[in-house]
């Protein structure tokens, strides 16, 4: 494996060229335009073939010079999320913003990778044997653990915030008990409730205090990744990382469902009917999580948390604990509490699951008269939330990780048949009876035959 995020000898080459940063099938057109790139350079690179050889340090300072960047990476952020059939997004978060590629050598050998940029707008490649997805598939960990995770040179929209909208504010006063000016707040400061409760708050300049006949108002306008780092520091932890990962997707999944368009901002209340928000800088911790995971939202329906409480579109952050200390990585927490969205980002299209709701409600009422027949089974555990999703061709089958059963309906005998099958499978996934195909099948024939 091949990388490089800075400028290497003139000897070392990348292919394909700086023009040509895909499957040769695929078009760069929309990366192109995306990227800005002027009529004139884009007739010069559309000289190159997808066989030309350029030298790395060519291709990383032509990604440093294209103009529109921050385009081209938040469309590039797809890219990472589709990577190794989903599978990178856990190891890579939002973290890299690239392009794949796959060639193959004079000598007849395959080779693949990725170009493009860091969050930062650092421009990075790499190559290694294999197409990019074998690529992807042997080195995604490497790459988890070696790819650094800068502060986003474009960390989201504005948010603002009204801080303590529940707690009615007497007064704003500085260090020396002095009521602060009304403007942008520098500095460490001290609120004071109308309930005589006292809190220590800090500004980068980016509170601002109002007065009006309403009295003092405290207003925070930060990034969109600020905010999110904000909240994970006031509702959780940075800690569990993949818990809070998890945490920080929903956070910011929220905020654009629930956020208002102020401008050009997106105005959303500090309280506990919708998020609650740090009245200082976020942690470091707490900002390389959101950093982490940048960009990266929920698609396909509402979200919201709760310390403790899961269920049907909540996650529980003291479940989402526990399965972060099982090993769960940050994906197959929210899959779990999410079975019918799918990681994107904003603007994207919707979930890939389309939910067979007549077909779910069967079998969770066919499951209650199946439970004392199968809790004597070794292995039998029934799965806490599952979605029934449309199959859209091929044979039914079971995502054991999503928590998710793909079939065609439920119009026949054949296709309940097919649906207790692949309920099975998640029931006993948790011991070698889950992979015995003829046991599965015996089971689920038993259960709609019988």
């Amino acid at each position: 494996m091949r990388s490089a995020m800075a400028a290497p000898s003139a000897a070392q080459s990348a292919t394909p060229s700086a023009a040509n940063m895909a499957n040769p099938d695929e078009s760069m057109d929309g990366v192109a335009d995306a990227a800005g790139i002027p009529p004139s350079e884009a007739a010069r690179l559309a000289t190159h073939n997808a066989a030309t050889e350029v030298a790395v340090y060519q291709l990383l300072t032509a990604l440093q010079q294209l103009p529109a960047q921050q385009q081209a990476r938040e469309v590039l952020l797809d890219v990472s999320l589709a990577a190794d059939e989903r599978r990178a997004t856990a190891v890579l978060g939002g973290r890299l913003r690239a392009k794949t590629w796959s060639w193959h050598r004079e000598d007849g050998a395959l080779v693949g990778g990725f170009a493009g940029w860091l969050l930062d707008g650092s421009p990075l490649w790499m190559a290694g044997p294999g197409t990019s997805r074998v690529v992807l598939a042997n080195y995604g960990k490497v790459l988890g653990q070696w790819l650094p995770t800068p502060w986003p040179r474009e960390p989201g929209q504005c948010v603002e915030v009204a801080l303590f909208t529940r707690y009615p504010l007497q007064e704003v006063v500085d260090l020396q008990g002095q009521p602060a000016a009304a403007g942008q707040l520098n500095g460490r400061f001290r609120v004071r409730f109308g309930t005589a409760n006292l809190l220590d708050i800090a500004s980068q300049g980016e509170l601002f205090l109002l007065r009006d006949t309403r009295g003092p108002r405290l207003i925070a306008r930060i990034s969109e990744e600020e905010y999110v780092a904000r909240v994970l520091d006031r509702e959780a932890s940075p800690a569990p990382s993949e818990a809070a990962k998890a945490l920080a997707v929903t956070i910011r999944t929220y905020l654009q469902q629930n956020g208002q368009p102020k401008g050009e901002c997106l105005s959303i209340t500090d309280s506990t009917q919708h998020q609650r928000v740090a009245p200082r800088p976020a942690t470091v911790a707490a900002r390389e999580i959101a950093a982490w995971s940048a960009g990266v939202i929920l698609v396909g329906g509402p979200v919201t948390y709760h310390a403790e409480q899961g269920g049907a579109g909540k996650l529980s952050w003291r479940e989402a604990v526990a399965q972060a200390n099982a090993g769960l990585t940050f994906d197959l927490i929210l899959a779990r509490a999410f079975p019918y969205l799918e990681l994107g980002r904003g603007g994207q299209p919707g979930a890939q699951c389309q939910p067979l709701a007549e077909a779910e409600r069967w079998l969770l009422a066919q499951r209650r008269s199946w439970r004392p027949r199968l809790d004597g089974e070794v292995g039998y555990e029934e799965p806490a939330g599952f979605a029934v999703c449309l199959l859209g061709s091929g044979r039914p089958y079971a995502d054991k990780q999503r928590q998710r059963i793909y079939v065609r309906g439920l119009y026949s005998q054949q296709d309940r048949l097919d649906l207790a099958h692949e309920y099975l499978h998640l029931a006993f996934q948790s011991h070698p009876n889950g992979d015995d195909e003829a046991y599965i099948e015996r089971w689920a024939r038993h259960l709609i035959l019988e």
